[in-house]
């Protein structure tokens, strides 16, 4: 399940590696910042360039972004049934971040982006997952890659925000992924 982050979110220009924010109050402020990302990143386009760049913000923000929420709310639902009912999870929580800052920077970053989902399952429904997690039931592994992993060609160029922080190749890098979730330790997704 990917879960993606505003530039530089949670917790802007900080060293931090853990943040207090839920991905829930994350998710709410970028999934609002929609027609501002779309209006920057096709400043000064016409016609067909406006209109593919217009059409591709807008579905990565509805099939994405809000798609990835959705899926981790469905997610969220499922996994406190299968716990219920008696069966051991282990979840891997994987960061990532757009190259646009510094190596340690972006670690950083990714650590808080993975702290922001771990809340999101501590804080879940009142609470519901901590039995889970203090019985060592749910394992929630964390895993922060900064940028690392990004592929070749995202700007990195923080005089161009146009491309390192609205384009929507760099919006596609700053995102979590839910993974390598094991159900009495054999991989089902």
């Amino acid at each position: 399940i990917p879960l993606y982050f505003d530039n530089d979110e949670p917790d802007k220009r900080t060293l931090a590696i853990t943040t207090d924010r839920e991905y829930r109050a994350v998710y709410v402020d970028y999934i609002r910042r929609k027609e501002e990302f779309i209006s920057k990143f096709t400043e000064g386009l016409a016609d067909n360039e406006l209109k593919n760049a217009t059409d591709t913000l807008d579905v990565f923000f509805e099939r994405d972004v809000r798609g990835g929420w959705n899926k981790l709310m469905e997610f969220s639902e499922v996994l406190y049934e299968m716990l219920s009912r008696g069966d051991s999870i282990e979840i891997t929580l994987k960061g990532y971040a757009s190259p646009r800052a510094g190596t340690q920077y972006n670690k950083n970053l990714t650590d808080r982006r993975v702290s922001s989902v771990y809340n999101h399952f501590d804080l879940f429904d009142g609470g519901i997952y901590k039995r889970f997690v203090v019985s060592k039931q749910l394992v929630i592994k964390r895993e922060a890659n900064g940028e690392t992993k990004a592929p070749p060609g995202i700007s990195d160029n923080i005089q161009d925000e146009r491309k390192s922080i609205y384009d929507v190749r760099a919006s596609r890098e700053r995102r979590l992924e839910i993974i390598g979730v094991r159900v009495n330790k054999e991989k089902v997704l």
